[in-house]
């Protein structure tokens, strides 16, 4: 993937504002997009401030959501087109959130969406190219009541009839800037009739659940914490941690091989450990590592263990010692 890291400055400080959408009417691989500024200092109208909230309930701020949000270029693949995605800069500690919003389309009412634009190219080739954010709602609008939050970004803009069975229009707005964003909007048919829907794709961005690790030894006296992150292996996190995974139990099933690693295959047992809290914040065992600790229901092969909620997590190490 290239990763562009985006313009975050079309506007000065003192020139910047909050850009209110409210429409009534509603081959060859890119290369990387030259850099601009970031853009630290927003605007807000008094709207935002019961929005912000929302977000921060996350731990992300609406500012540290403009400076997050990136674009990635994506190759041709049997399961997606080539193309500009969204992304977090910060990968590891944050993941994107797809959601799906409906709201009836209303004669002479708009989506009633205020949009920023945080990022732009300067490029020729690349025009049209960004990334644009929700800002607020605004009375009356046609999602006025939805949970769509500051710092989302509109990614595909549809509209159906008949409960969703018939297909009326589509465009994406994803990784674009303000003015392409709203060209595509409005390349969107007029109201044809009372039973039209605004469907939108919005991605968000939210922190990803974090892992605490508390680590116990054979003798129950010496311990130590890791942190690990949603979809984070626990073997890979203690072993980049120093601690050493020395399972004797491992020797019987490589007695004849000399080895005492099956290189993560989840065989030999080299790598187990005993969880003696938060069992249910790993993901679940599959089939194989189930009939390999089917007599020890409350181990675990590390190196099949992934970190997949919130919470506290006590493990003991070298259980056969």
């Amino acid at each position: 993937m290239k990763e562009i890291m985006v313009a975050r400055n079309r506007f000065s400080m003192e020139m910047a504002v909050i850009l209110m959408l409210f429409l009534i009417h509603v081959g060859s691989p890119f290369v990387v997009v030259p850099l601009m500024t970031r853009r630290r200092s927003l605007h807000y109208t008094q709207t935002l401030p019961r929005w912000m909230a929302a977000n921060a309930e996350n731990g992300l701020t609406f500012e540290r959501i403009t400076d997050e949000w990136t674009a990635k270029y994506t190759p041709q693949t049997d399961f997606i087109d080539a193309g500009y995605y969204l992304a977090p800069t910060s990968e590891k500690e944050i993941v994107v959130e797809t959601l799906r919003f409906e709201a009836p389309r209303i004669r002479d009412s708009g989506l009633g969406i205020q949009l920023e634009e945080i990022a732009a190219t300067t490029s020729g080739s690349q025009k049209g190219l960004g990334i644009t954010v929700v800002t607020g709602l605004v009375e009356g609008g046609c999602f006025e009541s939805s949970d769509i939050r500051p710092g989302d970004v509109l990614s595909t803009i549809s509209l159906e009839r008949a409960g969703g069975s018939i297909a009326l229009a589509s465009e994406s707005t994803e990784c674009l800037d303000y003015e392409a964003t709203v060209d595509r909007i409005l390349s969107l048919p007029g109201v044809q009739s009372d039973d039209e829907t605004w469907v939108l794709t919005v991605k968000r961005l939210r922190p990803k659940a974090k892992l605490k690790v508390s680590v116990v030894y054979p003798n129950f006296k010496d311990s130590t914490s890791i942190e690990l992150y949603a979809g984070e292996n626990l073997r890979e996190a203690m072993l980049r941690n120093g601690i050493k995974l020395t399972d004797p139990l491992a020797k019987e099933y490589f007695a004849d091989l000399g080895s005492g690693t099956c290189g993560q295959e989840g065989f030999c047992c080299h790598c187990a450990v005993s969880v003696t809290q938060g069992f249910e914040l790993l993901n679940a065992q599959g089939s194989t590592e189930e009939q390999w600790l089917a007599e020890t229901p409350r181990w675990r092969l590390s190196c099949k263990a992934i970190a997949a909620k919130e919470g506290e997590l006590t493990v003991r190490v070298n259980v056969n010692d």
